[in-house]
């Protein structure tokens, strides 16, 4: 009976140290924090729904926050293919969306599929936002990072198709993140939908 407590000890102690390994892995891929912002009526945006939240950035107001402008013309006929891979628990997702508003997101590692046809705001939206994103550079690889999400982002017009690739930290001031953030939310809402 005298093992039994010393076993018990060292059960606790394995989980201790697991415990202290697996904070200390998430801690590296936090960013240092930045300093605040000064507040200016545009800098400063309020609280406005997920689904424009890409547009926080130029929102001035809750009832109507306008669209990001284009400074070119967004191509006629369209597609991009978002794959999100990695994080902590190793996900494997992917979500095409045509000029033509339909959209299908695939959770690889279940096989679940869900398609849906976007609504002309939403593909408006997404339109400016290719726009930017194709006078983007394109990037190379992007640093390690243990646990961050991997995205590569696929556009395919008229022309050559082009692909970048990030990672949660590569990606954070990117021009195309606005994209991939509205992307995202589109394949979120897919596979997590009704």
């Amino acid at each position: 009976m005298d093992t039994l407590p010393s076993e018990s000890l060292a059960e606790k102690a394995r989980w201790l140290v697991a415990y202290l390994l697996l904070v200390a892995a998430l801690a590296a891929c936090v960013p240092p924090p930045q300093p605040p912002e000064p507040a200016t009526p545009s800098s400063t945006p309020e609280r406005i729904s997920q689904a424009t939240a890409i547009s926080a950035a130029t929102a001035t107001s809750t009832q109507n926050p306008p669209l990001p402008t284009a400074t070119c013309e967004p191509p006629t006929e369209w597609q991009l293919t978002l794959a999100i891979s990695g994080g902590f628990a190793g996900v494997a997702h992917r979500l095409t969306v045509g000029s033509n508003g339909k959209a299908t997101a695939v959770d690889e590692r279940s096989g679940e599929t869900a398609t849906a046809t976007l609504s002309p705001q939403d593909l408006a939206e997404l339109e400016l936002l290719v726009c930017t994103a194709s006078q983007a550079p394109v990037t190379s690889r992007p640093p390690v990072c243990a646990d961050c999400f991997n995205y590569s982002l696929t556009l395919g017009d008229s022309g050559k198709p082009v692909t970048w690739t990030w990672n949660d930290i590569s990606l954070r001031d990117h021009p195309a993140a606005p994209l991939v953030q509205a992307l995202r939310l589109h394949l979120d809402d897919l596979l997590d939908g009704p």
